[in-house]
């Protein structure tokens, strides 16, 4: 946990960070289109820096929530966002059938089982909600580099996902 926390105090957004921000807060408007809704709740779950709640919470159509393992996150993200809160994503403090939208983006990846952090994110959805989580694809650039990086790499255990994989740990939830 410590090595996380560490992580989000010396946090900057790079270059290639702010394009895939750009590309999640889009996937996530057009959820939050389809829902037809006047006001909508979204938790980001496992937040970091929170770059796309940040955004998010500029929109009044949003009531958003963030939730990180990590207090110095939360540290950060809370003077913008006042429903921040530190907590676990398998085992979250929140009402069933509650947000609107859930989406993490960089979190499940780092569980060798993600079935328990899966069961928390629907049973936290509303049931005509939306969960969208981002994870590293396994043909992809991330991997390139996360090789590259070797022995440095700091995030600990992290998995990569085909799309069969993404659909098996989310689809067994139906």
């Amino acid at each position: 946990m410590k090595e996380w926390d560490q992580f989000w105090k010396e946090y900057s957004t790079s270059r290639a960070e702010f394009y895939y921000i750009k590309l999640r807060d889009r996937v996530i408007r057009d959820a939050a289109k389809k829902l037809n809704k006047e006001k909508i709740k979204i938790l980001e779950a496992g937040c970091g820096y929170g770059s796309n709640s940040r955004l998010l919470n500029k929109d009044s159509k949003f009531e958003v929530w963030c939730m990180d393992l990590s207090e110095e996150a939360i540290s950060k993200v809370k003077s913008e966002i006042k429903n921040s809160f530190v907590g676990d994503i398998e085992k979250m403090q929140f009402k069933d059938n509650f947000f609107d939208i859930v989406f993490s983006s960089g979190v499940i990846e780092h569980f060798k089982d993600d079935s328990n952090a899966v069961n928390e994110l629907y049973r936290v959805t509303k049931k005509n909600g939306n969960i969208i989580t981002f994870v590293p694809g396994r043909y992809s650039l991330w991997q390139a580099y996360k090789l590259a990086m070797g022995r440095r790499w700091i995030h600990g255990y992290e998995k990569n996902y085909t799309i069969g994989m993404l659909k098996k740990s989310f689809l067994k939830h139906d």
